[in-house]
């Protein structure tokens, strides 16, 4: 039997969570805001060598700002997975970055050939990158997360459209 009573909400998640980790509870806080703010959050992601830049593209009014968690991968020139640390953090194949301002540099401890962005779908964002089409054709053929080929392979047919 389900009654409203005992219905719990983001609110009410977040409260835990500022209970239970409390040095995690900013973050999750900005991540809730998404449940009240209208519109989509745009990303852009570029990647230079050692070098990752996650940047908001939108216009979307958010004060204090919003808290996206963006699950990134790290592939080699043969798309395999390769594991790098971020800031100097723990090294490992997959990060989650969370960008709580309107840019972040990230810098690697070693040259990566491409980056697989928003494994597992991590931040329902619109994304634009710097990948050639040879990094995306690469993270078609090579890359294990579902979500990552798939976006890649759609960034691929819509720039065979646009040649038309």
């Amino acid at each position: 039997m389900c009654s409203s009573d005992l219905a719990a909400g983001v609110d009410d998640f977040v409260d835990v969570v500022r209970r239970v980790a409390p040095e995690h509870a900013d973050t999750l806080a900005g991540v809730a805001r998404w449940f009240t703010t209208a519109g989509r959050p745009s990303l852009s992601i570029e990647h230079t060598g050692d070098r990752l830049v996650i940047r908001r593209t939108d216009a979307l009014a958010d004060e204090p700002p919003l808290a996206m968690p963006v699950v990134v991968g790290f592939l080699d020139a043969a798309g395999d997975r390769c594991e790098v640390s971020v800031d100097g953090g723990p090294v490992a194949s997959e990060h989650v970055l969370v960008l709580d301002t309107r840019h972040r540099e990230c810098v690697l401890s070693a040259p990566v050939a491409v980056v697989a962005p928003l494994l597992r779908y991590s931040s329902p964002v619109d994304l634009v990158t710097d990948h050639s089409n040879e990094a995306l054709g690469l993270l078609v053929r090579r890359d294990t997360d579902s979500f990552v080929r798939w976006w890649a392979a759609q960034e691929l047919m819509i720039r065979f459209v646009d040649t038309f």
